[in-house]
């Protein structure tokens, strides 16, 4: 090529047009969830809940049980109403704004419409109530002393939450009013905690109904409650998107729904069970024996030294009962955060199941002095000189004489050798079992 030829070739590949690579265009789902209120919302759910939970701490972190149970209620009573009228309010965004007819107008069907819609609030519940469970899972691990988080029931909330956000869109997008959101909130608070009220099997077929604490639903329960509430949602939408003549199909996910309540309300409350772990007890080799349920058999320690005095000063006395009839271990009462929380108050608690409520005794004075003396702790002395002060200043006199007569009670155990008192409360024990008011005489 000749040199003067290069300008006119330069001049070609100048002018020749560069073609770029058209853009995708991307899913109006997508701009809704990262540029629309699903952040906010998930942001309200996550810290509403967050909050409760923090506030109820005390009560749920150290057991598995009572973290699914805590959870459980949160998302049902409080989210569930609060994700409704955040579907509904966004339900009705184009009636607000006056772009209904234009909405009508567009380009993609009424399902994919009502999709873009209805899906970031479900999602945005569904990400909030996640994170608190996660958060929720890992403050309750290292508390935890036996028993297993199950799951099953965690997704079944997550399904009421997006049900509950779809049928919540339907609403916003049927219901003129402007006060719909707020008014569905209320009617699906309502009705969640009455139908779990009702006196009949259909109150099972609410996600409130609950049997306890402590019980493990069986293994279908969540799979059907999920069809229950996933197949009203579903059906709702179907019937509200399609065409007439399309409409017969939201017959097969109402069906669906029909066949998971079926079981549901046979069974009952048959659909909860006590796990192994809290029927089985472990147990200490001390006499009473001292036992707690498996689920909390790290607590024994605990326990067993707290009882310790009262086992120390039963030593060798015969006509025992086998084991302690201990107080219910309560999470947030006597139990916070897999310790005990009043060492003390368990041992004066322990101490009085430990003697037979009979009726008619004619030494009740005489019970209580064994009771403060088998304790001998400092929540026991300050809980009698209160008394003590107590019926001073109120002029009690029947009440400061008997607390003479326990104060002679107290003295007089301490001052008697071992033997003697061994045997003394061995015939106290064998008398105060039997109730047969002959208590010996001291």
């Amino acid at each position: 090529m000749r040199l003067d030829e290069r300008p006119s070739l330069l001049r070609r590949r100048a002018t020749r047009p560069v073609t770029t690579p058209p853009r995708r265009l991307r899913h109006p789902l997508f701009s809704e969830v990262r540029g629309g209120s699903a952040g906010w919302i998930a942001l309200v759910v996550c810290v509403a809940e967050a909050l409760y939970m923090a506030d109820k701490a005390d009560y749920w972190q150290g057991s598995w049980s009572e973290t699914r149970q805590y959870l459980h209620t949160t998302a049902v009573l409080l989210l569930g109403p609060f994700t409704a009228a955040a579907g509904c309010w966004q339900g009705a965004r184009e009636r607000r704004s006056r772009m209904a007819e234009l909405r009508a107008s567009g380009a993609r069907g009424e399902f994919a419409q009502f999709l873009v819609v209805a899906v970031p609030v479900a999602l945005a519940a569904v990400v909030g109530h996640a994170v608190v469970v996660t958060g929720s899972h890992l403050a309750t691990w290292p508390y935890a002393p036996g028993g297993r988080p199950i799951f099953a029931p965690v997704a079944a909330d997550l399904v009421l939450l997006a049900g509950v956000a779809v049928i919540g869109t339907v609403v916003g997008r049927l219901a003129p009013w402007r006060l719909a959101a707020p008014a569905l909130a209320a009617a699906t608070y309502l009705l969640l905690a009455f139908l779990a009220d009702v006196d009949s099997s259909a109150r099972f077929l609410s996600p409130a109904a609950d049997d306890g604490f402590r019980v493990e639903p069986v293994w279908w329960q969540p799979p059907a409650m999920m069809a229950w509430i996933g197949g009203l949602a579903v059906a709702a939408a179907l019937a509200h998107t399609l065409r007439p003549r399309w409409s017969w199909v939201a017959v097969v996910p109402l069906a669906a729904a029909v066949a998971a309540a079926v079981p549901m309300a046979r069974t009952g409350e048959d659909m909860w069970q006590l796990p192994a772990h809290a029927r089985e007890q472990v147990c200490d080799d001390s006499r009473p024996r001292v036992c707690v349920e498996a689920e909390k058999k790290d607590l024994l320690p605990q326990v067993s030294a707290a009882l310790s005095g009262i086992t120390g000063r039963l030593k060798g006395v015969d006509h025992l009962p086998d084991r302690f009839q201990l107080p219910q271990l309560y999470y947030g009462q006597n139990v916070v955060r897999g310790g005990l929380a009043e060492p003390e108050q368990f041992a004066w608690e322990a101490a009085s199941m430990l003697l037979p409520d009979c009726e008619n005794r004619p030494d009740e004075h005489l019970h209580d002095a064994v009771r403060d003396w088998l304790v001998s702790n400092d929540l026991s002395d300050s809980r009698r000189e209160s008394w003590e002060q107590r019926a001073r200043e109120g002029g009690d006199r029947q009440s400061l004489e008997n607390a003479r007569a326990e104060a002679r009670v107290r003295s007089r155990l301490t001052s008697m050798d071992e033997d003697r008192r061994r045997a003394w409360l061995g015939r106290y024990f064998a008398a105060t079992r039997a109730c047969s008011g002959k208590v010996p005489a001291l």
